[in-house]
């Protein structure tokens, strides 16, 4: 009969819900709003029991036992979220926790569509998961986001801040991520010291899609200047425009000052061994060449292209060589050598001088060249 058919339709429906349901990760679920305030769930799918430790069965006639478990911080939020999804029909989406008799809290999150009952009630067709891993890899996330030792942050091509880190706020003197987002009104004009090194940036951000390391000067809010190192990616909308840029930047400012001193400081060093009135020489470990001055290429008559890598025992008289092996050992063993040394300059012309040598370490005690100055 008829409806005897209707009812194996229904059966075989009911089946095939129970089947897809078993398959979701969660509880699918019904929940019912009656006119009169009280809840329950006419369908609940057996995915409840590892979300609430309860049966379909415990909730279709009330809500009560589920709502218990919901935690006390959290339970008033989601009455309200629940009340509003049912006078707006929009649908309803939250995350909460609840509370198990045993102390154990877990996260959950809510996704429902309302439907207007003809008694004007509201019936919701949803799934709750655990969310407890991803809102603690979130969680996790965010205290590295606020704790970073690197600027963080999220901008427009247009110029103005969506979001930046504690740090990246604190680097440039404002008080709160918040305050230098509703402070900077134009990036390149507060916060670069040349403003066309943003659009230098931006073009060929434009272009690449990512800059990784860019280095350039910055400006804090009281006008000191910062050197950064800058990653950077855009990030495109549907219609293929960048809608915002996103990166990050380590402040390298101590690095560029100690670059900069160092390159002084062996700019200084180059004048003084090259203007040096004495014959200045740099041996490495098998007593080569690596450098000598002016001074020192025209004691021995020849040039630094003749003398870089040739052995100093080289210069010796062929008589004389063995002995400065033994002495250049007792050199590295010792760390300084000074006396006498006879020589032979280009032209076969004998020629003695007053060696003083030192060797260079590193913090290792590892040999790094030998420093020798000439006296004729």
């Amino acid at each position: 009969t008829a409806r005897k058919r209707a009812e194996d339709q229904a059966r075989e429906l009911a089946e095939r819900l129970q089947k897809i349901s078993a398959r979701v990760p969660g509880m699918v679920f019904q929940y019912l709003l009656r006119p009169d305030g009280s809840t329950c769930f006419p369908y609940a799918s057996e995915g409840i029991y590892d979300i609430y430790r309860l049966g379909p069965d415990e909730v279709r006639d009330s809500a009560a036992p589920l709502l218990a478990l919901t935690h006390p911080d959290d339970a008033p939020l989601l009455e309200e979220s629940l009340l509003e999804s049912a006078r707006s029909l929009t649908p309803w989406r939250l995350e909460f926790r609840v509370r198990f008799a045993d102390g154990a809290q877990r996260w959950l999150g809510g996704n429902a569509l309302p439907q207007r009952q003809l008694d004007g009630g509201a019936l919701w067709h949803g799934f709750i998961t655990d969310i407890t891993e991803q809102r603690q890899a979130r969680e996790a996330l965010r205290a590295l986001y606020e704790h970073a030792p690197v600027g963080i942050f999220r901008s427009t091509p247009q110029g103005r801040y969506l979001e930046v880190n504690p740090y990246y706020a604190r680097l440039y003197e404002y008080e709160s991520p918040l305050e230098m987002v509703e402070d900077v009104r134009s990036i390149a004009e507060q916060v670069y010291t040349r403003p066309e090194d943003r659009a230098r940036l931006l073009h060929e951000l434009m272009n690449t899609g990512e800059v990784q390391n860019y280095q350039m000067e910055r400006k804090t809010r009281s006008g000191d200047v910062r050197w950064v190192s800058l990653s950077i990616r855009a990030v495109r909308g549907a219609d293929g425009d960048v809608a915002y840029m996103e990166g990050f930047w380590s402040d390298i400012t101590e690095q560029r000052l100690a670059q900069q001193a160092l390159a002084e400081s062996e700019s200084r060093f180059r004048a003084l061994f090259e203007n040096a009135p004495v014959a200045y020489q740099c041996l490495d470990e098998e007593a080569c060449f690596v450098d000598m001055n002016e001074e020192g290429c025209a004691l021995v008559g020849s040039t630094r292209q003749e003398l870089l890598g040739r052995r100093f025992r080289d210069l010796c008289p062929p008589e004389d060589r063995a002995a400065f092996d033994g002495r250049f050992a007792a050199l590295l063993q010792n760390g300084q050598d000074t006396g006498e040394l006879r020589l032979l300059r280009q032209d076969g012309r004998p020629l003695v001088v007053m060696l003083e040598a030192r060797v260079e370490r590193d913090a290792a005690q590892r040999f790094l060249r030998a420093h020798c100055v000439l006296y004729n």
